[in-house]
């Protein structure tokens, strides 16, 4: 389907990134705008300028155009892209390039260049994985080396165009922000320039079918309706319409540059290793998970909820769940009558659970779609939970309830009024006097400690940062690993955020293993866990 017979009445669509029609809509894209040839000629010349070229590293390379124009310049090159789809185009446009078919929380490239890129990918990610993302890039850096991070610059006229439509926001210069924050880089090693770039076309159409392709950059699924594609087009006509040349509307780049000093211990944060898997050298396709991708390529745009089966199967076989939900039970207590909502509610594992002890309603909200989706084919249909698709962050009105719960919510805020608005949210939908029951990453949790492996958990690496550790971590079961990225907020923080909220009575639980359980084990298989704890209870009052 081209761009000029695409739909241009009903509901803007939901593109998939492997149909015909996201094709079609991203070379109407690239024919009409400058901006990929703006950004390889500003990372030529950024490349240029660096004091050694002997190895790039392209983060969702995709399928391979920039990295194409950027390896002639450098020794070796290494492409990092977990989609198995794009892999022939990535080694057809680049054949010297060393691929990773990893994400980059799995990925274990061994070696340091001196540039990283990261071109047009964040937009995939959940906002609170950036931070951890970055991080992790940063340590692929060799010294006087650079990252650099590209999106759309968040006051273009596309972007104003997707906030308008959808209240999406990126922006690099917060990115920015938090990476200083975290002492991941110092203000004069970190900056924000902007790329300009233009899209330009003489049919309406086709200007309708680039604003679809870029409303896509938002997570459409999350939205309650989608735009209608007329009002896209109304909105073209009155900002973008130039009557004597057709359309023309920006779509300027910022490129934040993080330069990683020369060796310095003092420009390097701490970091906590665990011992760490064999570095992998570049090797042919797996058959991971998609993570995002660049802008520039067809992508999955995947989410967390690509990993809703692994993690069921989680559930069931490791073994950490045994003193979350003992915890959960205990801290709940007896739900008869009470309404519930459960926050972060994945599969719906708890939300089945307080039914089980008594609820009379429960609404479980989850972010993911997917994610809903699997609760709701798991739950009966003739039992009072339901589910809806929410932010946590910015959670809607769902009225009052006795009781909100929140396993492993709290541990994804990235900044402290993140962690605020998740408590504020929880307290608007509780009746004065009803109860909070977290689980979360215990404060006081030493990821230099026991470890956690046995019982399905594996830290890889902790990164210090202001009222937090930065984790990356990975859950553990038969058919793989599930990379996740996290905060282990310190009490403080957690206080202040609570107080902030209006929630009172803050209270820490530790786990402890029922008794049933240390039957079935060895007499020493808990010993680790209960002595250094990953996991902690916390509950509070409205």
């Amino acid at each position: 389907m081209s761009p000029t017979t695409a739909p241009t009445t009903g509901p803007v669509r939901v593109l998939d990134p492997l149909g015909d029609d996201y094709r079609s809509a991203f070379e109407a894209f690239l024919t009409a705008t400058d901006q990929k040839s703006a950004a390889q000629a500003r990372l030529s010349s950024l490349a240029a300028a660096l004091p050694a070229r002997r190895l790039l590293i392209d983060v969702g390379a995709g399928e391979g155009g920039t990295t194409r124009h950027l390896a002639p310049a450098f020794t070796r090159t290494i492409a990092v892209e977990p989609s198995a789809h794009l892999h022939d185009a990535l080694r057809r446009a680049c054949p010297s390039a060393a691929l990773v078919p990893e994400t980059v929380a799995q990925a274990e490239i061994g070696e340091r260049a001196d540039l990283v890129l990261c071109s047009h990918v964040l937009y995939y990610l959940p906002r609170q994985q950036w931070l951890p993302t970055a991080a992790r890039m940063l340590e692929w850096v060799a010294d006087d080396g650079e990252l650099a991070v590209l999106l759309q610059n968040p006051a273009s006229d596309c972007l104003a165009m997707v906030r308008h439509f959808t209240g999406a926001t990126f922006d690099l210069t917060g990115l920015r922000a938090e990476l200083l924050e975290a002492g991941l880089a110092r203000p004069e090693d970190a900056t924000v320039e902007r790329i300009g770039a233009t899209i330009r076309t003489t049919n309406a159409d086709t200007a309708l079918a680039v604003a679809e392709f870029m409303l896509n950059l938002a997570p459409l699924d999350l939205l309650p309706a989608l735009p209608p594609l007329a009002d896209v087009r109304a909105y073209i006509t009155e900002h973008f319409a130039d009557h004597a040349a057709g359309f023309s509307f920006t779509c300027d780049q910022d490129l934040l540059r993080i330069r990683r000093p020369g060796a310095s211990p003092r420009h390097h944060p701490t970091t906590t290793h665990r011992p760490a898997r064999p570095a992998k050298a570049p090797q042919a396709p797996g058959t991971r998970s998609a993570t995002p991708h660049r802008a520039d390529t067809p992508t999955d745009a995947p989410r967390y909820d690509t990993v809703g089966d692994l993690y069921r199967q989680y559930k069931t076989t490791a073994a950490l769940p045994v003193p979350e939900q003992h915890l959960f039970r205990a801290l709940a207590g007896n739900l008869t009558g009470h309404r519930v909502l459960d926050l972060a509610t994945g599969y719906g594992a708890y939300a089945r659970l307080a039914h089980d002890l008594g609820a009379a309603e429960v609404v479980g909200v989850d972010l993911s779609p997917q994610m809903v989706r699997h609760a709701r084919a798991a739950t009966d249909p003739s039992t009072p939970v339901t589910y809806q698709v929410a932010d946590a962050l910015d959670l809607p009105d769902l009225g009052t309830f006795d009781l909100v719960t929140a396993v492993w919510l709290l541990n994804y805020a990235h900044s402290p009024a993140d962690l605020t608005a998740m408590a504020a949210g929880a307290a608007r939908a509780l009746r004065p006097g009803g109860r909070l029951v977290a689980i979360t990453v215990n404060p006081g949790y030493d990821p230099a400690g026991p470890d956690w492996t046995p019982y399905g958990l594996t830290l890889h690496r902790a990164v210090p940062a202001t009222g937090r550790h930065l984790l990356d971590i990975a859950l553990l079961t038969p058919a793989g690993e599930i990379p996740l990225s996290i905060s282990q907020w310190d009490a403080p923080t957690h206080r202040q955020a609570f107080h902030e909220a209006g929630l009172r009575d803050l209270t820490w639980h530790l786990p402890a293993v029922p008794d049933r359980e240390r039957a079935d084990r060895t007499p020493d298989f808990w010993d680790a866990a209960l002595a250094n704890p990953f996991l902690t209870g916390l509950t509070a009052t409205r």
